[in-house]
């Protein structure tokens, strides 16, 4: 990430359930608190880009006839969204930027989920990241039975992906666990599931020594 060292990039990768939301509004508070210049990128809902949220209406539609080959590309395409209208523009203003999902979940989503080859999914997700690697990861992880049962208890209607439940679930977490060291300069594994919410302000402490 030589062009934009100005900026500090820490993503915030897991399964659905698995605590992202809790970890970076936490992770806000706590920089924010300490003077940081903190920006945290729309992901999905109301606030994404129109781009993102059409793009968003088409994986996760009911009776969407879209193949595996054209969903792989779509979550690339989101990706490639994500860096040139709002990652790149806050790391050249110095700001700290944290990412609900980012290089890591779309190799998952793409190695994992669509079954498709590594060495393909490494050469599409170098173009539509530009290369950029996070300067700090958080990887929320925990029983994928744990995260069903709070996606379930949400009272909303489950996306097409996640009515695919804890089956789908775990493959995707085991991918996340082997594969966060390929994609992060510096991680940190949290099991949501056996902290407290306080705990987990303790373990981003470690964010300190790198944000200066």
């Amino acid at each position: 990430m030589e062009k934009y060292t100005s900026g500090f990039l820490i993503a915030v990768e897991g399964i659905d359930g698995s605590g992202k939301t809790t970890l970076m509004r936490i992770i806000r508070d706590q920089l924010t608190s300490k003077g940081k210049d903190v920006f945290v990128l729309p992901s999905g809902g109301i606030k994404s880009s129109e781009i993102e949220a059409q793009l968003r209406k088409i994986v996760v539609a009911e009776n969407s006839n879209i193949t595996p080959n054209a969903e792989t590309l779509i979550y690339f395409t989101s990706l490639a969204q994500k860096v040139d209208q709002y990652i790149i523009p806050a790391l050249c203003k110095n700001r700290v930027v944290i990412v609900d999902r980012f290089s890591l979940s779309t190799f998952v989503f793409a190695h994992y989920m669509f079954k498709q080859e590594r060495d393909f999914t490494n050469c599409i997700l170098k173009f539509a990241s530009q290369r950029i690697t996070p300067d700090f990861t958080f990887l929320c992880d925990l029983d994928e039975s744990v995260a069903y049962s709070r996606l379930v208890c949400r009272g909303k209607e489950l996306s097409r992906r996640e009515k695919q439940g804890i089956p789908l679930m775990k493959v995707m977490r085991e991918g996340y666990v082997k594969e966060i060291s390929n994609f992060s300069k510096q991680f940190q594994i949290i099991r949501t599931d056996r902290i407290s919410i306080e705990e987990m302000g303790e373990c981003i402490s470690v964010l300190e020594q790198y944000i200066k």
